[in-house]
């Protein structure tokens, strides 16, 4: 049952709870999933686990591999998107937290933490140190790699790629820095062409032209007298 769930075996994530933060630890053993909840910048460990009976009763007894395999990708999934909800967090000593893992899906996983003590803690910190002591020594990387150590694990054709991609990334933003010089330019050129060019003065309608419509001659008035009687 429990090679199915694999997928959440060495898995570690941050959870950011009010204003504290918690760093989430899933192992996968022979007949156990395990998760462990550290207070970071404290000695403080919680634990919890389900057995093959909370396995079965959360997936149901009749779930075939296949679809528990398909059960722990979601729950792996939740874990990596950082869907958690804390409850019961307390700065008191022997505090219980229930960890919920992915709460907004259709079957939440509940697990029931509690305080772990004294050579319980310094055991399983002492493991978690010599596993990530081995990854980095397997993959010859300092424990916070640089971005040229992280290409250096690359494969030969993926690195190609990035280096590629690198490049075209420097190319684009050589031409939009010539661009944003260039635009400049054309603006400056054509608003000298503009000042440059001499304001012509308007025109005069012709002589005895009407000045309301200068195609038509303007109308004469005659002042007429008459005679008195």
């Amino acid at each position: 049952m429990f090679s199915s769930l694999s997928c959440l075996d060495e898995l570690i994530q941050l959870i950011y709870h009010s204003t504290v933060k918690f760093v989430l630890l899933s192992s996968v053993t022979d007949d156990k999933w395990v998760i462990h909840l550290c207070l970071a910048d404290s000695a403080r460990w919680w634990r919890g686990s389900w057995d093959e009976a909370d396995v079965s009763a959360f997936a149901g007894s009749k779930t075939s591999s296949d679809e528990l395999l398909d059960i722990a990708e979601a729950l792996k999934e939740a874990i990596i998107s950082e869907e958690f909800i804390l409850s019961g967090w307390s700065k008191e000593s022997n505090t219980k937290i229930e960890l919920t893992i992915a709460p907004s899906s259709d079957k939440p996983a509940r697990f029931h933490l509690s305080q772990i003590h004294g050579d319980e803690v310094a055991s399983y910190s002492t493991n978690i140190l010599t596993i990530i002591a081995s990854s980095v020594v397997r993959c010859q990387l300092r424990v916070t790699p640089s971005n040229s150590d992280a290409t250096s694990l690359l494969s030969p054709s993926k690195s190609h790629a990035v280096h590629n991609a690198s490049e075209t990334l420097g190319k684009k933003r050589e031409d939009l820095k010539m661009q944003k010089l260039v635009e400049p330019s054309k603006k400056r050129q054509k608003r000298e062409s503009t000042e440059a060019e001499p304001v012509k003065p308007p025109s005069r309608p012709p002589k005895g032209a009407s000045l309301a419509n200068p195609t038509k001659k303007a109308r004469k008035l005659q002042v007429v007298e008459f005679e008195s009687d």
